[in-house]
């Protein structure tokens, strides 16, 4: 079975340019506000593993993916984790 594409009308509102939906470490569902801080997973295009960045914005482009601009720059969202004050 083919997994249906989600065009941008059809996008739910779990994001825009300056927020991203997540679940909290209580459960809650709340919206995240740009600028979050995350903690790189791994060592990669001059990021650090353990070191910690500020997303400025978040995108689903290019190819419907989820990405964090950091520093003026797209980069995927899973190379990183986002950290969350108790």
């Amino acid at each position: 079975m083919e997994t249906p594409q989600i065009y941008s009308h059809d996008r739910p509102n779990y994001l825009d340019p300056f927020s991203v939906m997540i679940v909290n470490q209580k459960g809650v569902l709340c919206r995240l506000h740009c600028p979050f801080i995350v903690i790189c997973s791994y060592n990669s295009e001059g990021f650090l593993a353990g070191k910690y960045y500020r997303v400025d914005m978040v995108k689903l482009e290019p190819a419907e993916l989820l990405y964090y601009v950091i520093s003026g720059k797209n980069y995927p969202h899973s190379w990183f984790s986002i950290c969350l004050k108790e």
